[in-house]
């Protein structure tokens, strides 16, 4: 009886011990087979980084001036003018997504595809900035602002992308920076109804731009304010522009006193 016992015991230890090594061995296939997701994604998400890069030069947003009256909070949604602008738009959403999904290092070798973060600034200065309605200034009250139009959603997206290209590692950053990623990201930080949540993803754009780059960090602190720079835009347009001490800036006709 006791040899049986003892048999037993040891039968029982090497079915838990074939136990284990099976366990080790579906844990193994789990990191391969996700190791194999990601590789796939990757090589998807360099596809669409391609063609962003390649159609640089035969995509082209119309500037779309919209008078926005600046108390009204109404949403202002502008359709895509066309196939290409859906698709592009469509391309920035997948590759921000494909990103957050990624592996730190397999985000840096996406972000270093040729070209990707120049085109990505290249549409975003497309669609950036604002200019005053020239007959709704001067003495009369509650003024209109003209924005430039873009597809509803495509600037804050576009800003969402860049604040995932700034998780990619410091080459990415300062590849964002060395294209005036920095200066147009800092220019977002505004509601724009045809754009929600554009002032909170400038934001975490230029909080990613920060994290762990002492440089770019003491970039920002360095800047200080210097003035109103004219415009031969403004001129045209019979605007002056004009700004007190404190920095806060006054819009206003030439020909006003």
């Amino acid at each position: 009886p006791g040899m049986m016992k003892k048999k037993k015991e040891k039968k029982k230890k090497n079915e838990e011990g074939d136990g284990g090594h099976e366990e080790e061995e579906e844990e193994g296939g789990d990191a391969k087979k996700q190791s194999r997701i990601y590789s796939g994604l990757e090589e998807y998400a360099k596809l669409v980084a391609d063609w962003v890069v390649a159609m640089r030069g035969t995509i082209s947003i119309t500037p779309i001036w919209s008078a926005v009256d600046l108390k009204s909070c109404g949403a202002r949604r502008t359709a895509h003018e066309s196939l290409n602008t859906l698709l592009l738009h469509a391309a920035f959403r997948l590759l921000t997504s494909v990103i957050t999904a990624l592996p730190k290092a397999s985000r840096a070798s996406l972000a270093s595809t040729e070209g990707l973060i120049p085109a990505v600034k290249h549409y975003f200065a497309l669609v950036s900035g604002s200019r005053p309605v020239l007959k709704q200034l001067g003495k009369k009250k509650g003024g209109k602002m003209e924005f430039k139009g873009s597809p509803y959603r495509f600037r804050t997206d576009t800003i969402s992308l860049m604040a995932n290209l700034a998780t990619c590692g410091r080459a990415a950053q300062a590849s964002i920076v060395g294209h005036g990623g920095l200066e147009a990201l800092m220019s977002q930080t505004y509601i724009d109804t045809n754009n929600p949540l554009q002032k909170e993803h400038a934001i975490f754009a230029l909080r990613n731009l920060c994290e762990g780059n002492v440089g770019i960090q003491e970039q920002i602190s360095k800047l200080q304010y210097q003035g109103v720079c004219s415009t031969k835009e403004l001129a045209e347009m019979g605007v002056k522009v004009s700004a007190n001490a404190s920095g806060n800036v006054k819009i206003s006709r030439c020909d006003d006193k």
